[in-house]
């Protein structure tokens, strides 16, 4: 490299391009046969060569947006508990793309479908949907049996199917053993028919190989060694980890927001199915960018609002910088957000993040890495106006119902903290 140029740091590209890859390359049948060859199990999956989970393919705004997210149901996919044997290396997987495994709890778009707050089109596009991926290799293609084959050659791909062509794939296995054997592998034909919700699938083995299975030749079996590698293009794990979210990201993106790294919001005005009924002061709804309002309009007990004049910082010999994550709950803070300097009350910890309410706008939730600095400050509190009594000239005195919402906001927050302490849910 010259004198007065920057190197390219490849390592930290390649990072970046696999942190964004969301499964482009998968590859999707045409309408005819199509001769595959099934690799051999992919990394960090013993015994089986596909891996199986649940989906969301209508995860962004509220269901009538595209895009695919993995659910983050336990019940509906055992990899993201520790019960599971390919959990320790999915884990490592999210970590390594940057998905925060400690903020997996529970799926948000499932929680909002059960709501009965959509119509039953938006549940249906919604809805979870169990696929199973394999490493497929497409070796030859014809529009129909009477047309002559056609070679291919776009080397390994993913390959997502439901599961009549997963059931008749592992009947062949079943018939005919390990069909994947580099050194004597069986093809399989896949046929396809018909287009969106017409569309119908068959699978059968290919009787030349059944009769004489194929030995794959030295480049072939080089180039499935290096895609099945950790972090190779058939780590279908990885895969499957990029289209994993964690809920604070997901929650986000189904309600037509984007989370951004260091926090803040953009985009979307879009409310979740519970605004306004069912606000608490738990983690869940801290997290919620429509928090403040949905607090107000539900009636809940919560420091009014406009009460908080524009922060002021603390003397000198006061000011206190701590890690986000250290904060003390309800107090302020100065931080920056996207660049600017803004004052939020801290309201919690979500995994990885810390969690601030713009005290100037309630739809402004602030999210930082809990180890960011922030610096501690005080907030001069408006007394609020006398109202005249009614019936009289004069005015009366300012009642106790700030202190009263303080005390009722407290005590809630005991008890959450208490139900919590035994093993209970916020809500």
């Amino acid at each position: 490299m010259g004198e007065g140029f920057k190197g390219v740091n490849t390592e930290r590209v390649q990072k970046d391009r696999e942190s964004r890859k969301r499964g482009s390359d998968f590859w999707s049948p045409d309408e005819g046969d199509t001769l595959l060859y099934v690799a051999p199990c992919p990394p960090g999956i013993d015994g089986v060569p596909y891996v199986e989970g649940a989906f969301h393919f209508s995860a962004t705004n509220r269901g009538e947006g595209k895009g695919a997210s993995f659910c983050l149901d336990s019940n509906a996919n055992a990899m993201l508990t520790d019960a599971d044997p390919a959990h320790d290396a999915f884990v490592s997987r999210l970590k390594e793309l940057d998905r925060d495994p400690d903020d997996m709890g529970g799926c948000s778009i499932c929680e909002a479908l059960d709501s009965g707050d959509f119509e039953k089109k938006v549940k249906d596009a919604a809805r979870k949907q169990t696929r199973y991926m394999w490493n497929v290799l497409p070796i030859k293609y014809r529009k129909k049996q009477s047309a002559p084959w056609t070679d291919l050659n776009e080397g390994l791909r993913p390959y997502m199917c439901s599961f009549t062509v997963w059931d008749g794939i592992c009947s062949v296995i079943g018939d005919l053993g390990d069909i994947t054997d580099p050194n004597g592998a069986v093809l399989i034909i896949l046929h396809r028919e018909g287009t969106g919700m017409s569309t119908r699938y068959q699978v059968s083995a290919d009787a030349a190989t059944i009769k004489k299975p194929l030995v794959l030749d030295k480049a072939t079996k080089q180039m499935l060694r290096d895609a099945l590698k950790d972090g190779g293009t058939g780590d279908l794990l990885r895969i499957v980890a990029a289209m994993t979210k964690d809920r604070t990201t997901q929650e986000a993106d189904w309600n037509g927001m984007k989370v951004e790294e260091g926090g803040g919001k953009s985009g979307g005005d879009r409310k979740p199915s519970c605004f306004g009924v069912d606000w608490d002061d738990s983690k869940e709804c801290a997290k919620c960018p429509h928090s403040g309002p949905c607090a107000k309009k539900s009636g809940a007990k919560k420091p009014k609002d406009n009460d908080d004049k524009p922060a002021k910082k603390a003397d000198d010999d006061a000011s206190e910088m701590v890690k986000a994550g250290d904060c003390v709950e309800g107090e302020a803070y100065e931080v920056k957000d996207d660049g600017k300097t803004k004052v939020g009350r801290f309201k919690g910890t979500a995994g990885k993040w810390a969690l601030f309410q713009n005290i100037e706008d309630d739809d402004d939730l602030i999210r930082l890495k809990t180890g960011v600095e922030v610096e501690h400050v005080t907030v001069e509190v408006e007394e609020p106006e006398p109202e005249p009594a009614k019936g009289k000239g004069k005015a009366k005195p300012a009642d106790d119902d700030d202190d009263d919402d303080d005390a009722a906001l407290k005590e809630l927050e005991a008890r959450i903290k208490a139900k919590a302490a035994k093993g209970g849910k916020d809500k």
